[in-house]
């Protein structure tokens, strides 16, 4: 894309620009950041290392974060609803990891599944978590 550069190994790729630094990409979080269109996508460059934080992976982007575990899969995390997830406390809150793509509803209103229940994000007026 004319902004950073690449490199590709057997087990993945080392991708980034001069402002995100070079990080390592692959696995299931490289496998779902190619299904939202790489760095032309939402998501942007890495801007980290992939994390384990005990359960399961993450990596931040510059449109916000890949993260997941073998049982949930691995889902992007933006906009409101990440920040709604972020004031609840992430995965290690009782919103657990994410189950599914960030969806767009309609009205100014994206809707994510959780482990244990939805968060419901809209712009007229925030967000809010469904426990299941």
């Amino acid at each position: 894309d004319g902004k950073g550069w690449y490199q590709n190994y057997q087990g993945g790729a080392i991708i980034g620009t001069n402002q995100t630094g070079f990080w390592e990409s692959k696995g299931k979080i490289r496998e779902r950041w190619g299904q939202l269109k790489w760095q032309g996508g939402e998501m942007g460059y890495p801007t980290g290392p992939e994390v384990f934080d005990g359960k399961g992976w993450y990596q931040n982007y510059q449109g916000g974060a890949i993260i997941g575990t073998k049982s949930t899969g691995y889902w992007e995390s933006r906009g409101g609803t990440r920040a709604t997830w972020a004031s609840l406390g992430y995965q290690g809150s009782k919103v657990g990891y994410p189950t599914g793509p960030e969806e767009y509803i309609g009205d100014q209103t994206w809707r994510q599944t959780y482990q244990n229940g939805t968060i419901t994000f809209s712009n007229k007026t925030g967000g809010r978590f469904t426990h299941r």
